[in-house]
């Protein structure tokens, strides 16, 4: 089995949390509740 197969859900998994941390700071400082 190829090493990427193991290596790809951990990358998914990895850009969809930056993805969403990234969401959470752009809709706190558009909201402006600094939370």
């Amino acid at each position: 089995v190829p090493w990427f197969v193991y290596l790809s859900p951990i990358i998914g998994i990895g850009l969809f949390s930056l993805a969403y941390w990234i969401w959470t700071k752009g809709v706190n400082s558009y909201t402006g509740t600094g939370s």
